[in-house]
């Protein structure tokens, strides 16, 4: 399985969100610096071990793996209930009326059910929406 990429503008500022702000782990051996051009997180139970690799680019604003290329990645089999509470106490929450797309950057909304269980929508810094998702 390919491991989805997120591409950003700023690694630091995208470390902090992902790895202190979510409770994405950090996989480099090393500590992160200003000069590195990518680095790979890991959930751990509450997101199913799931891995993305955040890299340093040009092509912010478009999330990719996994076959989706429509700006936006799901990640499965997600403790929801543990999450929200997590993000409940680090990041704004946002309720949205209409769709999807207007969440603003840095910001979540859900849980919401779907057809298969519940999904929180989140926003990263860099305009990537990401689906945190039950089934």
């Amino acid at each position: 399985m390919t491991t989805p990429e997120i591409f950003v503008s700023d690694i630091l500022a995208a470390y902090d969100f992902y790895c202190e702000k979510l409770p994405f782990r950090c996989r480099s051996s090393e500590g992160l610096v200003a000069e590195d051009r990518e680095f790979l997180i890991e959930g751990g139970d509450v997101l199913n071990n799931n891995r993305m690799r955040i890299k340093l680019g040009r092509d912010v604003n478009l999330l990719q793996g996994s076959g989706r290329d429509a700006g936006f990645k799901i990640l499965e089999k997600i403790d929801v209930d543990s999450l929200i509470g997590h993000m409940r106490r680090n990041l704004p929450e946002f309720n949205m009326t209409g769709d999807w797309s207007e969440i603003p950057s840095g910001c979540f909304d859900g849980p919401h059910e779907l057809p298969g269980g519940r999904v929180i929508y989140m926003r990263d810094p860099f305009g990537n929406l990401i689906w945190f998702a039950e089934w």
